[in-house]
């Protein structure tokens, strides 16, 4: 859903429809990755709550649950990371009162590299 508006502001940006920053069109998908890293959080809390109750090994939860939730808080942080960067440079490539990133669009989407090859690793790892 929160890519969803943020595709429409967007649009409604590019055709000067709307004067807002490119912050603003961005609070969206920030919307969305609060609320992501807040179901994350959740689950992980439920899950030690339900290992304490079947009376597992503290060692046995602790290191599977970690284990199974790092790739997601990861994966999460990547996301918000490459948001923030892209939008910083976005705003400072194209408004003339911005200032930019000094750096190109190669190291913005260096977490978006990062997380393609997390994902490869959890694929493999899969099998």
């Amino acid at each position: 859903m929160g890519f969803f508006i943020f595709t429409i502001l967007l649009t409604l940006k590019i055709y000067d429809i709307l004067d807002r920053s490119y912050w603003f069109l961005f609070t969206p998908l920030f919307a969305a990755s609060i609320l992501d890293g807040y179901f994350l959080f959740i689950v992980f809390i439920r899950t030690i709550l339900l290992y304490r109750e079947n009376k597992v090994a503290p060692v046995r939860w602790t290191l599977r649950t970690i284990s199974r939730y790092f790739f997601n808080w990861i994966r999460l942080a990547l996301t918000l990371l490459f948001e923030i960067w892209i939008c910083h440079k976005i705003d400072g490539d194209l408004n003339p009162m911005q200032v930019s990133l000094q750096h190109g669009y190669s190291m913005v989407f260096v977490p978006v590299w990062i997380l393609m090859i997390s994902l490869c690793i959890q694929a493999c790892r899969l099998f």
